[in-house]
């Protein structure tokens, strides 16, 4: 498949709209949950069986309480087959049973399947889902999507975030409202009934989330901002090497110099009211530079549009969106949206506050 997906992996996208990584085959309208299984290529099963070791006199010992997860669409010589070892715990989640933790929202709301897809040949998967609602943030739009994403291999349980994405340049937008839970995790053990039920229930809160998450947005789309915040802010995330440090450079200085190009004009809607000169805009301007522009690492077989894809969506650029948001936002003392706090952000929280804020 086309952009180094791998030949296991499959991408279906929905609504006549490449995504943000344009991998996959785009394909009319929304379909249904079931036909986005098919179309996405996860229509198969998964199981656990015992994990073998050779005795050397032609037979076999069974390892205890260690098992592999098995895709069950392969032929039993396909050493692909094997996703991952797991302990006796683990209760096998298909893709289908994931996919029907959203039913019944995606029924009852109007909302609707719109991608689905694998990374490393279907050790993880993925669906969103899009609410036909929208957040207005000034004159700046937000679609309003589910993700959930699952692993096979036991390193990752089945989770459900609100993932809110600026339509004008597929950004996504990571921030905790205050009150409001914005994800659910349910973990491949033998109470995962149990779970499920949670995990709806969190599912409920969907729309009381947006809403949380679109007044803070406008909160920051009405607050100016100077050279002088735009500079301390982007140091305290990627702050330059300690003199101690071995290191004489570690590319911070060029990462914040590129954000500073996007905030200035480069990025997408950069003449946006919302994004002018506000703390909006250069929260946005990290987060197009995290989707589109941080460098990645390939490892271990992976692809780049399989490492990026992991990175903004599931990992490390996730995790920094979340960290921007939360300094952002508590510096400037908007209080329905917080973070976790951390050392390092306490060690600026004195550097910040010394910045005049317009």
């Amino acid at each position: 498949m086309a952009h180094e997906i791998e030949e296991l992996d499959n991408v279906m996208l929905g609504s006549n709209t490449p995504a943000w990584h344009e991998l996959g085959t785009v394909v009319a309208g929304q379909p249904t949950s079931a036909e986005a299984i098919k179309l996405a290529g996860l229509d198969w099963g998964v199981e656990t069986e015992p994990v073998l070791l050779s005795d050397g006199q032609g037979g076999f010992i069974e390892i205890p309480n260690t098992f592999a997860t098995i895709r069950t669409d392969l032929p039993l010589t396909d050493p692909r087959r094997a996703l991952g070892v797991v302990t006796e715990r683990y209760e096998p989640i298909t893709n289908a049973e994931a996919f029907e933790i959203v039913d019944e929202l995606v029924g009852e709301g109007g909302a609707r399947f719109e991608t689905a897809g694998s990374i490393r040949n279907g050790r993880m998967a993925w669906m969103m889902a899009v609410n036909p609602k929208t957040t207005k943030v000034v004159d700046d739009t937000l679609a309003q999507y589910l993700l959930l994403s699952t692993a096979h291999d036991g390193t990752r349980s089945v989770q459900i975030n609100f993932t809110p994405i600026r339509v004008v340049c597929s950004n996504t937008l990571h921030c905790a409202i205050n009150g409001v839970q914005r994800s659910a995790i349910i973990r491949h053990t033998k109470n995962k009934r149990a779970q499920i039920a949670d995990a709806k229930r969190v599912l409920g809160l969907a729309g009381e989330y947006f809403d949380a998450h679109g007044q803070t947005m406008e909160k920051l789309a009405q607050q100016r901002i100077d050279q002088a915040f735009e500079a301390a802010y982007l140091l305290a995330l990627l702050p330059d090497p300690k003199p101690e440090d071995d290191r004489k450079w570690c590319g911070n200085e060029k990462k914040r110099n590129r954000i500073l190009e996007l905030y200035h004009g480069d990025q997408a809607g950069a003449d946006q009211q919302a994004v002018k000169g506000t703390a909006y805009g250069l929260l946005n301007a990290l987060g197009e530079w995290v989707d589109h522009e941080r460098t990645v690492l390939a490892m271990n077989g992976r692809t780049k549009a399989d490492a990026r894809m992991n990175s903004v969506m599931f990992g490390s650029g996730a995790e920094f969106k979340s960290q921007a948001a939360g300094l952002m936002t508590r510096v400037l003392g908007v209080e329905e949206a917080v973070a976790e706090t951390t050392a390092h952000d306490r060690a600026v929280d004195d550097l910040l506050a010394r910045i005049e804020i317009n």
